[in-house]
């Protein structure tokens, strides 16, 4: 009995000791949980990037990365933020290879191959997501995304209608739906979701931009002009955003606020060869002279073509004295309109300044040659007649042989001037003059011609043009002169 008694006591102080079993947690699928918790990670990326925090985000993946290379959603993290997208193709791939059931395997290939266009293959790989995850929210989400790039919006639309709800007030959805309806033109839905995705976050560039886009179609255009400053802010690297804000502020003749940004587009983008024909004007118009020399000395190399810009820079270039300069712009001009009266005035006004009277006088000559009724190449050419004793008033005579030889006489005492310069200018000219029954000469034209001296050929056409022949009936007449300074 006793015996028995000491067994009970032993079996009882062992169960006494035993452990006291706790109840055991709910088990939780792994995949279930690290698919939600994967969902706001990709989320918290997309938002990063329309941020301006790609870097940042890559740089905290790409340390995971390098620890961890074997983690299939650290890849997929990895892979998401880098700007390579060839390489985060390949980094996709080798998920698939690793686990050919992951579906954002499938998924991450599809959004590259939606950015490159390559359709066929992208619907593929986002078929192949939906089969593994049909339900997901991200699945419905790039398949929105991808009909929307296709500019297909009503299926885009589709696939936003599948999203649960608990991700419907999610920024990136409020976000494509704004984007989708803009495309569609319904633009009260789309400002209805881009607003609301402000009142989440007012720091975002996607809703500030495309607001600024509906508000310029509304013709709104100061609501326009803070919505793309506020973008501008926000992602000071977007060209399309700086551009609409430089042009609002144009419509809103904020001229240096204008010229200021399509100074700073150049800064950034030096070849963006519309934005040096935008901007010229604007300096003109504000007579910065400095920032206009610089911003049509940079569009020479931009737009080397452009003759109307490389004929505002000669002027500028003539302006400031520098001739040589303004020379070469305006010979530049001619090569690529060919040679024109202005072309022509303007090398006969820096030669005059260089002091070369004959160069001068030729260019004039060729300016009234190509349009007669040129008031420049005429006012030049009054000058210079002055300069070189051309006679102001008509040569007149009662008969057709003292008319003539009035012409010579002040021919020769023009020719005896230019002595002093070149004397040894010889040779002969022959000329033919046409006039009307009123006496007056209505064409002059050289037959004849080995002085090869622009400035008395010059002094030759314009005494022959202000002759007065007898009134009565028109006629045509041939003039011939030999100039030697030995005789």
């Amino acid at each position: 009995m006793k015996i028995f008694i000491l067994w009970i006591i032993l079996i009882q102080v062992i169960f006494s000791c035993a452990p006291i079993e706790e109840p055991r947690p709910k088990q939780i699928d792994p995949e279930i949980q690290f698919d939600d918790s994967f969902t706001r990670q990709v989320i918290e990326i997309l938002i990063g990037i329309d941020k301006g925090k790609q870097q940042e985000l890559f740089d905290g993946f790409n340390a995971e990365y390098k620890k961890s290379p074997e983690s299939i959603d650290t890849m997929f993290y990895y892979a998401l933020t880098l700007k390579n997208r060839e390489e985060a193709w390949s980094v996709f791939n080798q998920i698939l290879t690793k686990e050919p059931e992951k579906y954002y395997g499938y998924l991450g290939k599809a959004i590259i191959e939606t950015e490159w266009k390559v359709y066929d293959k992208a619907e593929a790989n986002l078929n192949k997501a939906s089969k593994f995850a049909p339900n997901h929210f991200l699945v419905n989400y790039f398949h929105a995304n991808y009909y929307f790039k296709k500019n297909e919006y009503d299926k885009a639309l589709e696939y936003m209608k599948r999203i649960q709800p608990r991700f419907q007030e999610n920024i990136i959805v409020l976000n494509l739906y704004g984007l989708i309806y803009t495309k569609m033109e319904k633009y009260e839905e789309a400002e209805r979701y881009f607003k609301k995705s402000n009142e989440m976050d007012n720091n975002q560039y996607t809703p500030h931009l495309y607001l600024g886009i509906i508000y310029e179609r509304a013709n709104k255009i100061e609501d326009s002009y803070n919505e793309y400053k506020k973008a501008v802010d926000i992602r000071s690297s977007s060209k399309e955003a700086m551009l609409n804000l430089a042009q609002t502020a144009e419509k809103l003749n904020k001229v240096e606020d204008a010229a200021q940004l399509y100074e700073k587009i150049i800064d950034q983008w030096p070849n963006e060869a519309g934005v040096y024909i935008k901007l010229v004007p604007l300096l003109e118009k504000i007579n910065a002279e400095a920032r206009l020399i610089k911003a049509l000395e940079d569009s020479t190399r931009v737009l080397p073509d452009n003759s109307e810009l490389r004929t505002k820079l000669a002027k500028i270039y003539f302006q400031k004295n520098n001739l040589s300069r303004a020379e070469e712009e305006f010979k530049n001009v001619a090569k690529i309109k060919g040679n024109s009266a202005e072309i022509y005035v303007w090398l006969g006004r820096i030669a005059k300044k260089k002091e070369d009277h004959k160069k001068a006088m030729e260019n004039f000559i060729l300016a009234l040659k190509e349009r007669p009724d040129d008031s420049d190449a005429k006012s030049e050419m009054e000058a210079l007649k002055k300069r070189f004793k051309i006679s102001e008033t008509p040569i007149t005579g009662r008969t057709l042989e003292q008319v003539l030889g009035n012409f010579s006489k002040y021919v020769l005492k023009s020719y005896k001037e230019l002595l002093k310069e070149r004397p040894k200018m010889k040779g002969k000219v022959a000329i033919s003059i046409t006039y009307d029954t009123n006496g007056n000469v209505t064409e002059v034209t050289f037959e004849k011609n080995t002085i090869n001296d622009p400035v008395l050929e010059a002094c030759i056409y314009g005494n022959a043009l202000a002759m007065k022949f007898p009134a009565g009936s028109k006629g045509k007449v041939g003039y011939e002169m030999e100039f030697n300074p030995a005789k």
